[in-house]
């Protein structure tokens, strides 16, 4: 795998704060991986949450609002992998609803259902990412 995206409700816990430690694993995993977000969120939102110093920590803001792709179709997959210059098979999708998870499946990437940062840590060792 050379990507990992995520949706940015798993940046960002309920409440609308940051999840501190997923982003400080993410920072981690960019020496290796590239990053990004496939999220219906605005980049005004986006940047209204997300830490100035933090910004450039994905590579790619897939915002359905600004592309008009927006999950589960599998054009908002294809359009960040494009993004990133990679193939779908290249690309790891974390997403807290399988039914977004399963869109990343049916563009060819791996999906994973985010149930909270350990059970990610877990799978994404399981599949030999970390």
């Amino acid at each position: 795998m050379k990507a990992l995206l995520f949706d940015w409700y798993n940046v960002i816990d309920i409440r609308g704060e940051l999840n501190d430690e997923l982003l400080e694993a993410i920072e981690q995993w960019r020496m290796r991986y590239k990053t990004g977000v496939i999220s219906t969120l605005s980049r005004t939102t986006y940047e209204a949450v997300m830490d100035p110093e933090r910004y450039g920590i994905f590579d790619v803001l897939q915002l359905g609002g600004e592309t008009g792709y927006v999950k589960p179709s599998k054009h908002a997959y294809l359009h960040a992998a494009h993004m990133l210059a990679l193939e779908p098979e290249e690309c790891v999708f974390i997403d807290d609803l399988a039914i977004n998870a399963d869109g990343a499946l049916d563009a060819g990437m791996k999906g994973i259902v985010y149930e909270s940062n350990k059970q990610l840590f877990e799978e994404l060792k399981r599949i030999g990412i970390v």
